[in-house]
């Protein structure tokens, strides 16, 4: 689906949504873009009433000399450096409000006043009842957010079944299982402390049954 923003302060910001996947690009050419670091994103989930600035990757330099690879920061502070972007973490058939906020200044002195740019939009469901559903995976950021996660480990596939599953390592843990981020995985076993007489019982019953 295809959404666009009323004009504020000469940004336009357009958006296409899928299931997951949200990207938009932002019309700067009315607006006066001297100045400009980048755009602060914030996201309004009304259903879950839940409210809060994005996630990046990119640092200012000054702020952050030497970041790390894992380094995750909040685009209120970082922003968005770039006319398009994209967020992997929509929920399908759901409703967002996002807000762009133009940042200027300088990284250790931020100007926040400029307005915000406001845009509805809505995923789409993950299956429809028309007669085809077309799926895409989620790119190269999929890969980093798998390689964030999971420490590039490959998920171990039974070879009757092909059942994937994954046991977490101190690398790899995370509080949230996740069903799928760029490598599919069928079963995240969540014990890390499990005894090997009581894995492979268990990777029996997934060999057989699938659970």
């Amino acid at each position: 689906m295809r959404f666009r923003s009323q004009p504020t302060d000469g940004y336009v910001i357009h958006a296409v949504s899928g299931i997951n996947t949200i990207s938009f690009a932002i019309d700067a050419t009315g607006a006066n873009t001297a100045g400009l670091l980048g755009f602060a994103v914030e996201r309004v989930d009304p259903a879950a009433s839940e409210q809060y600035f994005m996630y990046g990757f990119k640092v200012f330099r000054s702020v952050i000399p030497v970041p790390t690879k894992e380094m995750v920061v909040s685009t209120r502070d970082h922003p968005i450096q770039s006319f398009v972007w994209d967020d992997f973490t929509a929920k399908p058939a759901h409703t967002y409000t996002y807000r762009f906020h133009p940042l200027k200044g300088k990284p250790k002195n931020i100007d926040r006043s400029a307005a915000a740019i406001s845009i509805e939009v809505r995923t789409e469901p993950l299956f429809t009842n028309g007669p085809h559903d077309v799926f895409f995976n989620r790119g190269v950021a999929s890969s980093q957010a798998y390689e964030r996660r999971f420490g590039n480990q490959r998920p171990i596939i039974l070879p009757r079944s092909g059942v994937r599953f994954m046991v977490p390592t101190k690398r790899n843990w995370f509080n949230t299982p996740m069903g799928t981020v760029g490598v599919p995985v069928d079963f995240y076993l969540e014990n890390t402390a499990m005894p090997i007489s009581e894995l492979l019982p268990l990777l029996e019953k997934l060999e057989r049954g699938r659970p």
